[in-house]
């Protein structure tokens, strides 16, 4: 089916790694402000994702842990 539409394995992971990388240092960077780590998700929105989630963790109360 990939093939059929012109993408290949090495493509395939490439899209998937450009989409993943930013989960991971996000959902930790909620989880220390005190907000809902799932807001990394919001990365997999296209586009503007990234964006988004740096908005609310730049512009976000953040709980300060002791």
């Amino acid at each position: 089916m990939l093939a059929f539409i012109g993408i290949g394995f090495p493509e395939l992971l490439l899209i998937v790694f450009l989409y993943l990388i930013p989960i991971l240092p996000l959902w930790k960077i909620f989880e220390k402000s005190g907000q809902n780590p799932w807001l990394s998700l919001l990365v997999l929105i296209p586009g503007l994702g990234v964006l988004i989630a740096l908005f609310i963790a730049a512009y976000s109360n953040w709980r300060v842990q002791k």
